[in-house]
């Protein structure tokens, strides 16, 4: 869940693009959120289309407008694990090292 972008929505499991269509997903080899430096990754779209024009109608389409300290959260039965927004960077399709451990807990 991230407040500020009204974006509430269940992380699925997997990449590919039959999930990113749906909504965003978990990296294969990320871990899950918990205790630990835990690496917690997963992708969305940033923008959708419709009948051939961009739309906003992906989950990450205003990640841009997060600020430093705006809160990021995710939940499974037993907890709620919440994120402070740092920064947002962008990198290559083939660029692994973001999911690699940072050496502390991160989303």
């Amino acid at each position: 869940m991230i407040p500020k972008l009204k974006l509430n929505t269940p992380v699925l499991d997997g990449t590919e693009l039959s999930v990113l269509n749906r909504g965003v997903g978990l990296f294969d080899y990320a871990q899950l959120p918990g205790e630990g430096n835990r690496n917690v990754s997963i992708a969305g779209h940033r923008n959708g289309r419709s009948g051939g024009r961009i739309t906003d109608r992906a989950p990450f389409y205003y990640i841009d407008t997060l600020t430093d300290g705006d809160r990021l959260y995710l939940r499974d039965d037993k907890h709620v694990y919440e994120y402070v927004y740092r920064t947002t960077f962008i990198v290559e399709p083939t660029d692994w090292a973001p999911i690699y451990s940072q050496g502390f807990s991160c989303l």
